[in-house]
């Protein structure tokens, strides 16, 4: 009587050389991700999920001058912006709902120069 012929043992197999090979390459892959993470800090799990920016998460990306000249001009608003946060803070908010004209006044004009 024949052996059973099964699928299982119809399937090619991976040669040991083939095996340790792959095994050695898993291996290699890992621990380079991880000497990536401890020494230079790239998160090997943020660079999968970004996978698609993959390059200028490694890389950084090239500024335009048009990016530039937004960061610069968001550079000179953020004390105001901060001023204004501050400022806001110190103004009970049981106040805010019921100011006066020369406060409501005040805060517009406070508002036109962060913002122009």
């Amino acid at each position: 009587m024949p052996p059973d012929v099964t699928l299982d043992s119809l399937t090619p197999r991976l040669s040991m050389n083939r095996q340790m090979a792959l095994g050695g390459l898993i291996f290699l892959t890992v621990v380079v991700l991880a000497v990536t993470y401890v020494w230079v800090g790239i998160d090997p799990f943020k660079l999968y999920s970004k996978r698609q920016n993959a390059m200028a998460y490694l890389f950084g990306r090239h500024l335009t001058d048009e990016d530039k000249t937004s960061a610069m001009a968001q550079a000179r608003r953020l004390p105001k912006i901060i001023m204004m946060e501050e400022s806001l803070q110190e103004i009970p908010v049981i106040r805010l709902t019921h100011l006066t004209e020369d406060q409501a006044r005040a805060l517009r004009i406070a508002d036109n120069r962060m913002f122009h």
